[in-house]
């Protein structure tokens, strides 16, 4: 579902909320892009340090499903027409290397099926070593893959890190690539991903191109496997394993660009998103003192455009990075369509600022509940109908983005929702069946966002 496009209207910024409150801001809604497979190019942004916050523990098998219909990130275009056009294509893909042997997969069994809907799977460099690199070298600090060096200090024009393929114990119909790397200027990364059914592959999905801390998904993905709707990849067909391949690039032979991470969430939409038990941490009934932005005031050619950029930035404000929210949207600009809520985007610009973050599908508001108990507030996307969700900026919304900032000793939830008219406004306690109901049927979709390393 698209979010609806708003105009222009000159009227002051109050009476333009009045107007616009039902109309979402763009986020949680699939862009089914038809067409062809795959192009190349992509390229991520240099991470920087960020103050220290207790360690996450990676969500080990679930994360929610959205159902097909959402499993998209916000689709809504920006007024103005793109100011970074698509990257520059890269040579030819490589052709697939020799077939690596599939991972064991961990703890699957046949009840898992059964049980389990929805995951997460995170790569770092140990594991992204542990495929097939071609071109590529772990750096001396391990702690990035970079093109391989040559003589004098110069690189490789190009190189592929090829996964092992991944069987997560459980089918699924729909995949969310997103990734955390740097690339300088000149340099480039592009993200793929590829399915298998029956024993059968699929063929390559691009996923994203980054380049020069800016990103772009490529339209026009489209066969009998499924299609690319924006930044998530939705199958025709339950497939029972992945395989990601990114292939890095530069212009500059004096400079690389650095993968650091690759995370995959998939779901099997056929199905309510379920997963293990949750074990609440100590702690979790609190509130988080973070700082408090409104969409609504901005700039009215982007305001009902940017709830995914607004709850991004309040998050890094919390975390300690002091952004404006107009560095934050432009950061997470997709090139390709001129969307703010592109999910990858974000999380890959929170990573350009030093953050370990990625996209999740979570499936327990438990989940939420200790991620505040560890000291991080959380971004969420939602959408509702007319009376689902009291308490809440909008009376319903097509598709928007909230940041869970505590709970109260009672349970309910306290957020931050940037589509409130003024300042004042955006902290806002609702019920938390009310909550975790409209955010698990909008797909489970977060953002975690910590810092590197934790």
């Amino acid at each position: 579902m698209v979010a609806r496009k708003l105009p222009r209207l000159a009227v002051p910024l109050v009476l333009l909320w009045i107007l616009l409150a039902n109309a979402g801001c763009g986020a949680g809604g699939p862009s089914a892009a038809a067409g062809s497979a795959p192009a190349a190019t992509s390229t991520i942004p240099a991470v920087a340090a960020a103050t220290a916050i207790p360690a996450r523990a990676t969500p080990t098998a679930p994360i929610p499903a959205a159902t097909t219909s959402a499993s998209a990130s916000p689709t809504a275009t920006s007024a103005a027409p793109p100011t970074s056009t698509k990257p520059p294509t890269q040579p030819p893909l490589p052709p697939v290397p020799t077939a690596v042997p599939p991972r064991a997969t961990p703890a699957a069994t046949a009840t898992a099926e059964s049980t389990t809907s929805v995951g997460v799977h995170r790569e770092f460099v140990a594991e992204i070593a542990s495929g097939q690199l071609t071109g590529l070298q772990p750096t001396p600090d391990g702690k990035s893959v970079s093109l391989a060096s040559q003589a004098q200090g110069r690189y490789v024009a190009q190189g592929d890190a090829l996964s092992q393929p991944y069987q997560p114990g459980f089918r699924f119909n729909n995949l969310v690539l997103s990734w955390t790397a740097g690339a300088p200027a000149g340099t480039s990364l592009a993200f793929y991903a590829r399915v298998q059914a029956g024993g059968q592959w699929s063929g390559w999905y691009q996923m994203a191109t980054w380049r020069d801390g800016r990103g772009a998904s490529l339209g026009g993905q489209s066969d009998a496997w499924g299609k690319v709707a924006t930044d998530t990849l939705v199958l025709n067909r339950l497939a029972d394993a992945w395989q990601y391949r990114v292939v890095l690039a530069t212009t500059d032979a004096t400079a690389t660009p650095a993968l650091r991470s690759v995370s995959v969430a998939i779901a099997d939409t056929t199905r309510p998103p379920t997963g293990p038990a949750v074990a609440l941490a100590a702690g979790w009934a609190r509130e988080l003192n973070v700082p408090v932005e409104s969409q609504a005031i901005q700039d009215p050619a982007v305001a009902w455009e940017i709830c995914s950029p607004t709850s991004l930035t309040m998050t890094l404000r919390y975390l300690g990075t002091q952004v404006t929210l107009r560095q934050v949207y432009q950061g997470v600009r997709d090139g390709t369509n001129g969307i703010y809520g592109n999910w990858p985007l974000n999380t890959a610009y929170a990573a350009t600022l030093g953050y370990d973050a990625y996209v999740a599908r979570l499936y327990a508001l438990a989940q939420i509940k200790n991620e505040i108990a560890a000291g991080r507030p959380v971004p969420i996307s939602i959408k509702y109908q007319s009376g689902e969700l009291p308490g809440a900026a909008l009376n319903s919304t097509s598709g928007h983005f909230v940041v869970v900032r505590g709970f109260t000793a009672a349970g309910e939830v306290i957020l931050n929702d940037p589509a409130a008219p003024g300042l004042s406004a955006v902290r806002r306690v609702v019920k938390a069946a009310d909550l975790e109901r409209v955010w698990l049927r909008s797909g489970g979709i977060a953002y975690m966002v910590a810092p590197a390393g934790q």
